[in-house]
Protein backbone atom coordinates (compact mmCIF):
# COMPACT_ATOMS: atom_id res chain seq x y z
CA UNK A 1 0.00 0.00 0.00
CA UNK A 2 1.25 3.75 -0.84
CA UNK A 3 1.53 5.97 1.59
CA UNK A 4 -1.60 8.99 1.89
CA UNK A 5 1.33 11.26 0.62
CA UNK A 6 0.06 14.04 -1.67
CA UNK A 7 3.95 14.25 -3.63
CA UNK A 8 2.83 11.24 -5.40
CA UNK A 9 -0.29 11.90 -6.36
CA UNK A 10 1.00 15.42 -8.17
CA UNK A 11 3.66 12.70 -9.57
CA UNK A 12 0.74 11.59 -12.19
CA UNK A 13 0.55 14.90 -13.92
CA UNK A 14 2.46 14.45 -17.02
CA UNK A 15 2.49 18.80 -18.07
CA UNK A 16 1.49 21.47 -15.18
CA UNK A 17 -1.31 23.65 -14.84
CA UNK A 18 -1.37 26.89 -15.40
CA UNK A 19 -2.42 28.99 -12.79
CA UNK A 20 -5.73 30.57 -15.09
CA UNK A 21 -6.54 26.99 -15.46
CA UNK A 22 -6.82 25.47 -12.34
CA UNK A 23 -10.32 25.34 -10.09
CA UNK A 24 -10.40 28.14 -7.52
CA UNK A 25 -12.32 26.95 -4.87
CA UNK A 26 -15.47 29.01 -3.74
CA UNK A 27 -17.11 26.91 -0.75
CA UNK A 28 -19.85 24.49 0.17
CA UNK A 29 -23.36 25.66 -1.16
CA UNK A 30 -25.42 26.29 1.59
CA UNK A 31 -29.04 24.66 0.87
CA UNK A 32 -31.62 25.59 3.96
CA UNK A 33 -34.26 22.86 4.66
CA UNK A 34 -37.14 24.71 6.89
CA UNK A 35 -34.88 27.47 7.60
CA UNK A 36 -32.27 24.68 8.56
CA UNK A 37 -28.56 24.50 7.38
CA UNK A 38 -28.58 20.70 5.79
CA UNK A 39 -25.75 18.94 7.21
CA UNK A 40 -26.29 15.85 6.52
CA UNK A 41 -24.82 13.46 3.28
CA UNK A 42 -24.83 15.12 0.24
CA UNK A 43 -23.81 13.36 -2.87
CA UNK A 44 -23.93 12.46 -6.30
CA UNK A 45 -24.55 16.82 -7.05
CA UNK A 46 -25.87 17.51 -11.08
CA UNK A 47 -26.43 21.05 -11.92
CA UNK A 48 -28.37 21.46 -15.05
CA UNK A 49 -29.84 24.69 -16.70
CA UNK A 50 -33.52 25.08 -18.88
CA UNK A 51 -34.53 28.32 -19.90
CA UNK A 52 -33.84 30.97 -17.48
CA UNK A 53 -34.36 28.41 -14.59
CA UNK A 54 -31.11 26.35 -12.75
CA UNK A 55 -32.19 23.19 -11.61
CA UNK A 56 -29.34 21.32 -8.83
CA UNK A 57 -30.58 17.72 -8.28
CA UNK A 58 -28.47 15.62 -5.34
CA UNK A 59 -28.87 12.54 -3.41
CA UNK A 60 -30.38 13.14 0.43
CA UNK A 61 -30.84 10.76 3.18
CA UNK A 62 -34.45 9.75 4.31
CA UNK A 63 -34.33 7.46 7.14
CA UNK A 64 -32.83 4.54 5.74
CA UNK A 65 -33.66 5.93 1.97
CA UNK A 66 -31.66 7.25 -0.11
CA UNK A 67 -34.01 9.93 -2.25
CA UNK A 68 -33.26 12.67 -5.20
CA UNK A 69 -33.76 16.04 -4.03
CA UNK A 70 -34.02 19.63 -5.67
CA UNK A 71 -33.19 23.15 -5.54
CA UNK A 72 -33.33 25.77 -7.88
CA UNK A 73 -32.78 29.82 -8.42
CA UNK A 74 -33.02 31.73 -11.91
CA UNK A 75 -30.26 32.12 -14.34
CA UNK A 76 -30.29 35.88 -14.51
CA UNK A 77 -28.63 36.40 -10.54
CA UNK A 78 -27.06 33.29 -10.41
CA UNK A 79 -25.54 32.66 -6.90
CA UNK A 80 -23.82 29.12 -6.55
CA UNK A 81 -23.20 29.47 -2.71
CA UNK A 82 -26.46 31.12 -1.41
CA UNK A 83 -28.92 31.51 -4.23
CA UNK A 84 -30.74 28.37 -3.81
CA UNK A 85 -34.56 28.08 -3.32
CA UNK A 86 -35.28 23.92 -1.99
CA UNK A 87 -37.99 22.72 -3.16
CA UNK A 88 -37.69 18.84 -1.92
CA UNK A 89 -38.20 15.41 -3.09
CA UNK A 90 -38.59 14.67 -7.20
CA UNK A 91 -38.48 10.97 -6.66
CA UNK A 92 -42.42 10.32 -4.62
CA UNK A 93 -43.00 7.95 -2.11
CA UNK A 94 -44.44 6.05 -4.45
CA UNK A 95 -40.92 5.15 -6.29
CA UNK A 96 -40.00 3.65 -3.45
CA UNK A 97 -41.34 0.02 -3.98
CA UNK A 98 -39.43 -1.94 -3.85
CA UNK A 99 -37.52 0.12 -1.46
CA UNK A 100 -34.83 0.59 -3.56
CA UNK A 101 -32.44 3.77 -2.95
CA UNK A 102 -32.22 5.90 -5.18
CA UNK A 103 -29.21 8.00 -6.47
CA UNK A 104 -26.85 9.65 -9.31
CA UNK A 105 -29.35 11.48 -10.73
CA UNK A 106 -28.85 12.45 -14.69
CA UNK A 107 -31.55 14.77 -16.48
CA UNK A 108 -32.15 15.63 -19.99
CA UNK A 109 -34.55 17.93 -21.56
CA UNK A 110 -36.75 16.91 -24.90
CA UNK A 111 -39.23 17.45 -26.84
CA UNK A 112 -40.91 19.30 -23.71
CA UNK A 113 -40.09 16.70 -21.42
CA UNK A 114 -37.59 16.55 -18.72
CA UNK A 115 -36.11 13.28 -18.44
CA UNK A 116 -34.66 12.14 -15.14
CA UNK A 117 -32.52 9.18 -15.06
CA UNK A 118 -30.94 7.32 -11.77
CA UNK A 119 -29.50 4.61 -10.42
CA UNK A 120 -31.92 2.41 -8.38
CA UNK A 121 -29.89 0.17 -6.14
CA UNK A 122 -31.70 -2.53 -4.72
CA UNK A 123 -31.22 -3.16 -0.71
CA UNK A 124 -29.20 -6.40 -1.01
CA UNK A 125 -26.68 -4.60 -2.90
CA UNK A 126 -24.18 -6.09 -0.81
CA UNK A 127 -24.94 -9.76 -0.88
CA UNK A 128 -24.86 -9.49 -4.85
CA UNK A 129 -28.15 -7.42 -5.48
CA UNK A 130 -28.70 -5.19 -8.89
CA UNK A 131 -27.93 -2.25 -10.03
CA UNK A 132 -30.43 -0.70 -12.10
CA UNK A 133 -31.63 2.21 -13.97
CA UNK A 134 -34.78 4.31 -13.08
CA UNK A 135 -36.45 6.55 -15.60
CA UNK A 136 -38.95 9.33 -15.15
CA UNK A 137 -40.41 12.25 -16.49
CA UNK A 138 -41.51 15.43 -15.87
CA UNK A 139 -43.23 18.95 -17.57
CA UNK A 140 -41.19 21.23 -15.11
CA UNK A 141 -38.16 19.36 -14.02
CA UNK A 142 -39.63 18.88 -10.23
CA UNK A 143 -42.32 16.94 -9.99
CA UNK A 144 -41.67 13.40 -11.66
CA UNK A 145 -43.52 10.45 -12.99
CA UNK A 146 -42.19 7.10 -12.98
CA UNK A 147 -41.76 5.24 -16.53
CA UNK A 148 -41.59 2.04 -16.62
CA UNK A 149 -41.29 -0.90 -14.35
CA UNK A 150 -40.43 -0.56 -10.66
CA UNK A 151 -37.19 -2.12 -10.89
CA UNK A 152 -36.02 0.11 -13.50
CA UNK A 153 -35.56 0.34 -17.48
CA UNK A 154 -31.82 -1.48 -17.69
CA UNK A 155 -29.19 -2.56 -15.86
CA UNK A 156 -26.27 0.06 -14.72
CA UNK A 157 -25.18 2.40 -12.37
CA UNK A 158 -24.27 6.05 -12.06
CA UNK A 159 -25.55 7.32 -15.26
CA UNK A 160 -25.54 10.35 -17.69
CA UNK A 161 -27.56 11.56 -20.55
CA UNK A 162 -27.11 13.44 -23.43
CA UNK A 163 -30.21 14.57 -26.12
CA UNK A 164 -27.97 15.21 -29.39
CA UNK A 165 -29.52 15.04 -33.26
CA UNK A 166 -32.64 13.28 -31.75
CA UNK A 167 -31.11 10.68 -30.48
CA UNK A 168 -30.64 10.00 -26.15
CA UNK A 169 -27.05 9.26 -25.46
CA UNK A 170 -27.67 7.34 -21.97
CA UNK A 171 -23.88 6.63 -20.50
CA UNK A 172 -23.95 4.08 -17.60
CA UNK A 173 -21.44 2.40 -15.66
CA UNK A 174 -21.50 -1.91 -16.09
CA UNK A 175 -19.69 -4.09 -13.72
CA UNK A 176 -18.09 -7.25 -14.31
CA UNK A 177 -21.40 -9.22 -13.79
CA UNK A 178 -23.65 -6.85 -15.61
CA UNK A 179 -21.78 -8.02 -18.65
CA UNK A 180 -22.18 -11.64 -17.95
CA UNK A 181 -18.15 -11.47 -17.28
CA UNK A 182 -16.80 -13.37 -13.91
CA UNK A 183 -15.36 -10.93 -11.31
CA UNK A 184 -11.72 -11.22 -10.61
CA UNK A 185 -11.47 -11.57 -7.82
CA UNK A 186 -15.38 -12.31 -6.75
CA UNK A 187 -16.73 -9.45 -5.26
CA UNK A 188 -14.89 -6.94 -7.37
CA UNK A 189 -17.17 -3.65 -8.17
CA UNK A 190 -14.87 -2.64 -11.03
CA UNK A 191 -17.16 -0.55 -13.61
CA UNK A 192 -16.50 1.17 -16.98
CA UNK A 193 -19.19 3.30 -19.06
CA UNK A 194 -20.90 1.75 -21.84
CA UNK A 195 -23.26 3.69 -24.28
CA UNK A 196 -26.93 3.04 -25.20
CA UNK A 197 -28.89 4.91 -27.10
CA UNK A 198 -32.98 5.49 -27.90
CA UNK A 199 -34.92 7.33 -30.16
CA UNK A 200 -37.85 7.54 -27.73
CA UNK A 201 -35.73 8.05 -24.36
CA UNK A 202 -37.33 4.88 -22.86
CA UNK A 203 -36.34 2.02 -25.02
CA UNK A 204 -32.22 1.43 -25.35
CA UNK A 205 -30.35 -0.55 -27.01
CA UNK A 206 -26.09 -0.59 -26.93
CA UNK A 207 -24.48 1.17 -29.34
CA UNK A 208 -20.95 0.63 -28.59
CA UNK A 209 -19.02 -3.32 -27.51
CA UNK A 210 -16.43 -1.45 -25.96
CA UNK A 211 -16.08 0.98 -23.20
CA UNK A 212 -16.90 4.66 -24.38
CA UNK A 213 -13.50 5.75 -22.32
CA UNK A 214 -10.44 2.91 -21.40
CA UNK A 215 -8.54 2.98 -18.60
CA UNK A 216 -5.07 4.80 -19.03
CA UNK A 217 -1.79 2.50 -18.98
CA UNK A 218 -0.48 0.57 -16.23
CA UNK A 219 -0.07 2.71 -13.57
CA UNK A 220 -1.71 5.75 -14.81
CA UNK A 221 -3.57 7.76 -12.76
CA UNK A 222 -7.13 6.67 -14.60
CA UNK A 223 -5.89 2.81 -14.74
CA UNK A 224 -7.84 1.33 -12.56
CA UNK A 225 -11.18 2.54 -12.04
CA UNK A 226 -13.47 5.36 -14.31
CA UNK A 227 -16.58 6.20 -12.68
CA UNK A 228 -19.31 9.35 -12.33
CA UNK A 229 -18.99 10.99 -15.62
CA UNK A 230 -20.75 14.41 -16.40
CA UNK A 231 -20.88 15.59 -19.95
CA UNK A 232 -21.45 19.15 -21.14
CA UNK A 233 -21.39 21.27 -24.78
CA UNK A 234 -19.11 23.94 -25.04
CA UNK A 235 -18.51 25.36 -28.83
CA UNK A 236 -18.66 21.99 -31.08
CA UNK A 237 -17.18 20.03 -28.51
CA UNK A 238 -18.91 17.99 -25.96
CA UNK A 239 -16.62 17.67 -23.14
CA UNK A 240 -16.37 14.74 -20.21
CA UNK A 241 -15.37 15.20 -16.49
CA UNK A 242 -14.68 12.20 -15.56
CA UNK A 243 -13.07 10.41 -12.25
CA UNK A 244 -10.56 7.72 -12.04
CA UNK A 245 -8.38 6.14 -9.23
CA UNK A 246 -5.14 3.80 -10.54
CA UNK A 247 -5.91 1.19 -7.81
CA UNK A 248 -9.16 0.75 -5.65
CA UNK A 249 -12.38 0.69 -6.49
CA UNK A 250 -14.83 4.12 -6.27
CA UNK A 251 -12.27 5.83 -4.11
CA UNK A 252 -11.69 8.03 -6.76
CA UNK A 253 -8.71 10.60 -6.04
CA UNK A 254 -8.44 12.59 -9.36
CA UNK A 255 -10.46 14.20 -12.18
CA UNK A 256 -10.20 14.31 -15.61
CA UNK A 257 -11.18 15.38 -19.27
CA UNK A 258 -11.84 14.26 -22.36
CA UNK A 259 -13.70 15.79 -25.59
CA UNK A 260 -15.70 14.22 -28.49
CA UNK A 261 -17.48 15.44 -31.65
CA UNK A 262 -19.54 12.53 -31.35
CA UNK A 263 -19.73 10.97 -27.97
CA UNK A 264 -18.30 8.01 -29.15
CA UNK A 265 -14.78 8.97 -30.25
CA UNK A 266 -13.31 10.89 -27.02
CA UNK A 267 -9.95 12.37 -26.96
CA UNK A 268 -8.29 12.98 -23.12
CA UNK A 269 -6.21 15.58 -22.02
CA UNK A 270 -2.86 15.89 -22.43
CA UNK A 271 -3.28 18.24 -18.73
CA UNK A 272 -4.95 15.30 -17.17
CA UNK A 273 -5.41 15.21 -13.98
CA UNK A 274 -6.71 18.52 -13.83
CA UNK A 275 -8.45 18.34 -10.51
CA UNK A 276 -8.04 16.40 -7.23
CA UNK A 277 -5.17 14.80 -5.13
CA UNK A 278 -2.90 15.58 -8.22
CA UNK A 279 -3.13 19.36 -7.36
CA UNK A 280 -4.84 19.68 -3.97
CA UNK A 281 -3.62 17.28 -1.28
CA UNK A 282 -6.39 18.32 0.95
CA UNK A 283 -9.03 16.48 -1.27
CA UNK A 284 -9.20 12.49 -0.16
CA UNK A 285 -11.42 11.23 -2.75
CA UNK A 286 -13.78 13.19 -5.49
CA UNK A 287 -16.92 12.03 -7.46
CA UNK A 288 -19.16 13.63 -9.91
CA UNK A 289 -17.90 16.86 -11.38
CA UNK A 290 -20.91 18.92 -12.65
CA UNK A 291 -20.37 21.65 -14.78
CA UNK A 292 -22.33 24.66 -15.45
CA UNK A 293 -21.32 27.66 -17.46
CA UNK A 294 -22.80 31.25 -16.26
CA UNK A 295 -21.95 34.48 -18.27
CA UNK A 296 -17.84 34.49 -18.44
CA UNK A 297 -17.75 31.83 -15.36
CA UNK A 298 -17.50 27.74 -15.31
CA UNK A 299 -18.64 26.71 -11.98
CA UNK A 300 -18.15 22.85 -11.00
CA UNK A 301 -19.90 20.94 -8.07
CA UNK A 302 -18.83 18.03 -6.67
CA UNK A 303 -18.76 15.10 -4.11
CA UNK A 304 -15.70 15.10 -1.98
CA UNK A 305 -14.35 14.17 1.44
CA UNK A 306 -11.27 15.36 3.00
CA UNK A 307 -7.78 13.14 3.68
CA UNK A 308 -8.02 9.76 5.18
CA UNK A 309 -5.81 9.96 8.48
CA UNK A 310 -5.03 6.66 8.35
CA UNK A 311 -1.92 5.30 7.48
CA UNK A 312 -1.23 3.54 4.85
CA UNK A 313 -4.26 4.58 2.89
CA UNK A 314 -6.56 2.02 1.72
CA UNK A 315 -9.44 2.49 -0.11
CA UNK A 316 -12.17 4.50 1.73
CA UNK A 317 -8.85 5.51 3.82
CA UNK A 318 -10.37 2.59 6.47
CA UNK A 319 -10.40 2.66 9.51
CA UNK A 320 -12.61 5.76 7.96
CA UNK A 321 -11.41 9.32 10.10
CA UNK A 322 -12.30 11.17 7.35
CA UNK A 323 -14.71 14.53 7.45
CA UNK A 324 -18.66 13.81 6.17
CA UNK A 325 -18.99 13.46 2.27
CA UNK A 326 -19.71 17.37 1.21
CA UNK A 327 -20.06 19.58 -1.98
CA UNK A 328 -17.37 21.49 -2.74
CA UNK A 329 -17.59 24.13 -5.12
CA UNK A 330 -14.95 25.60 -7.57
CA UNK A 331 -14.95 28.19 -10.67
CA UNK A 332 -12.92 28.63 -13.73
CA UNK A 333 -13.13 32.62 -15.03
CA UNK A 334 -12.83 33.38 -18.53
CA UNK A 335 -11.90 30.33 -19.50
CA UNK A 336 -12.73 27.70 -22.67
CA UNK A 337 -12.25 23.91 -21.96
CA UNK A 338 -10.14 23.81 -25.11
CA UNK A 339 -7.90 25.32 -22.96
CA UNK A 340 -7.13 22.01 -22.02
CA UNK A 341 -6.32 20.66 -24.95
CA UNK A 342 -3.26 22.78 -26.49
Amino acid sequence: MRNNDGAFYRSFRKMSLPERLLWKPLGDPRTLINGTLWTEKINNPLLYASGNQVFLYRGGQDGERSEILADTQGREYFDPLTGWEFFGRVTPASFFTPPDKHLDPAVCHAHGKFRLFWSQVGQGEKRGGRHRIGLATSTDGLNFTRVGPADGIMDGRAPEIVFHNDTFHLFVELRPRDRGQPESPPGNNWCLYYLFTSDDGVHFHQALDRPVIPPGPSGDWDSFNIATLRIVREEEYFYMLYCASDRTNDWLQNVGIARSLNLTTWEKSPMNPVFGRCVDDWLGSCWYPTSLRIGTNRYFMYEYTGIPLAEPETAYGKPRRTPKFVRGLSVLSNVLLREYFP
